[in-house]
């Protein structure tokens, strides 16, 4: 990646969590999913990449409180 980070148009990142808790996020991914994708992301970050995470909708839990978590 580090040949990417100063090209013209720059590149954005947009990484899916599956929930904000490790432990549920795992149920789907696999164990140890949760962890790595935010070593992934915290890389990402240090290397000036732009990144956004794309949250789920919960059924059980309003909108705002689902961001609060994510954040």
């Amino acid at each position: 990646l580090e040949p990417l980070r100063d090209v013209a148009y720059p590149l954005y990142f947009r990484v899916s969590l599956d929930h904000y808790d490790a432990a549920v996020h795992d149920q789907g991914r696999g164990a140890g999913m949760f962890v790595q994708a935010l070593a992934g992301m915290r890389e990402l970050y240090a290397m000036g990449f732009h990144l956004s995470v794309a949250s789920q909708m919960l059924a059980d839990m309003p909108p705002d409180k689902v961001a609060q978590r994510y954040a």
